[in-house]
C-alpha cells in the first residue's frame, strides 16, 4: 500500500543525536570531539557519571554542550561547578534529584556560569520514604520534593 505524499510529509520524527563523552561511555578516553561535534547537539555519558575531572575539563574547553550525569549527585555537582567556573564551557546537569544540588546550581547561575539542568517527574513525585524505586540517580528524601 502506498501512502499519499501529503500524509507522509506530515508524519516525521526529528531526532537530535547526542554523542558519548568517552569511548564506550567508560570514562577513560575522550571521543574525537572535533570530528563528532558538527553531527550532534552535545555530549553525554548519560547513565554513567564522569569521575575524571581532567576529561571533563578537556571537553568543556572545546566549546560544545556537555550533559553530565552525577553520582553521587551533590558532591559531583560541586566539583563540576567549580571546574566550570575555572575553565568555562557549556554544562547541562541531568536528572537532578536533590534540593541541595538545586541550591548549588542557583548560586552558580548567579555567578554567570553557562549552566542548565533538568529533572524527571519521579524526582519531584516520589521519595525514598514514599516509594523507593531503583532509579539513577537514586530518589531523594521528602525534603528534596517539598
Amino acid at each position: 500500500m502506498r501512502i499519499k505524499k501529503s500524509l507522509a510529509t506530515k508524519r516525521y520524527i526529528k531526532a537530535i543525536p547526542v554523542s558519548a563523552i568517552t569511548i564506550g561511555r567508560k570514562g577513560r578516553e575522550l571521543v574525537d570531539v572535533q570530528e563528532i561535534a558538527p553531527l550532534v547537539a552535545g555530549f553525554s555519558d548519560d547513565g554513567n557519571a564522569l569521575a575524571d575531572l581532567g576529561i571533563l575539563s578537556e571537553i568543556l574547553q572545546k566549546g560544545v554542550l556537555v550533559m553530565a550525569h552525577l553520582e553521587p549527585e551533590l558532591e559531583m555537582a560541586k566539583d563540576y561547578l567549580k571546574l566550570l567556573k575555572k575553565v568555562g564551557g557549556r554544562l547541562h546537569l541531568q536528572h537532578i534529584s536533590r534540593a541541595a544540588t538545586v541550591r548549588e546550581i542557583r548560586l552558580a547561575k548567579k555567578d554567570g556560569l553557562d549552566l542548565t539542568c533538568e529533572t524527571c517527574p519521579h524526582y519531584f513525585t516520589y521519595s525514598r520514604e514514599i516509594e523507593n524505586k531503583a532509579v539513577n540517580p537514586p530518589l531523594g528524601d521528602l525534603n528534596d520534593i517539598l
